[in-house]
C-alpha cells in the first residue's frame, strides 16, 4: 500500500479528472453511495474501501487489480468484489475521457452516476438468488413451480402512469 506522502505526490501530479475523483465532495458522495449499496459503511471498512479506490484513481493499482484487493482487504467474496469493481469503473469514467472537464454546474456526480450504479443492483440480486439456488440443490416441486408461474407482476412506465392520470383524474 502506498504511503500518504506517495499519495500526496501522485495527487499533485495527477490530471484534473484524477484530482476531482480523488478529493471532490461529489466524488465522496458517489463513493459513499457505492459503499452503502454493498454494506461497506462501517468506519474501518469504508476507510479501507475509499483508500483502495483512491489508490486506483491515482494509478498505484490498476482497475484489474481492484477485485483481488477488495477480496483481501475487505474479506468479501470474489463475486461481490467484481460487482463493486463494476460500479467503481462507472465512477472512474472521467479518467477514460481526455475531453473531461470538472463540472461547473450544481449537478452532482453522485446523481449522474446513480442511474448507472443502480443497474448493478439487479445483477447483485440475481447473483444472490443463483447462489442460494445452487446451495439448495433441490429442484422445485411442481406445485412451487406453478405458484411461481401464477405470480402476477405489474409494472408501468412513468409516462403511462401520467397519461392514465390525465385521462382519469382523481375525484
Amino acid at each position: 500500500m502506498p504511503t500518504n506522502e506517495q499519495r500526496d505526490v501522485a495527487y499533485a501530479a495527477g490530471s484534473p479528472a484524477q484530482r476531482y475523483l480523488y478529493a471532490h465532495s461529489d466524488s465522496g458522495a458517489a463513493l459513499y453511495a457505492i459503499a452503502e449499496k454493498y454494506d461497506l459503511t462501517a468506519p474501518a471498512t469504508y476507510t479501507t474501501f475509499v483508500l483502495l479506490v483512491g489508490d486506483v484513481v491515482l494509478r498505484f493499482f490498476s482497475i484489474e487489480q481492484l477485485p483481488t484487493l477488495l477480496e483481501q482487504q475487505l474479506r468479501i467474496s470474489p463475486q461481490a468484489a467484481k460487482l463493486i469493481t463494476a460500479d467503481v469503473q462507472v465512477f472512474m469514467q472521467p479518467l477514460n475521457n481526455p475531453a473531461w472537464r470538472s463540472p461547473q454546474t450544481s449537478e452532482s456526480l453522485a446523481d449522474e452516476l446513480a442511474a448507472e450504479i443502480v443497474s448493478t443492483d439487479i445483477a447483485l440480486e440475481l447473483a444472490d438468488t443463483e447462489a442460494s439456488l445452487h446451495a439448495q440443490k433441490a429442484p422445485l416441486s411442481s406445485a412451487a413451480t406453478a405458484a411461481l408461474d401464477a405470480e402476477v407482476t405489474y409494472s408501468s412506465t412513468q409516462s403511462a402512469i401520467l397519461s392514465e392520470g390525465l385521462q382519469n383524474p382523481p375525484r
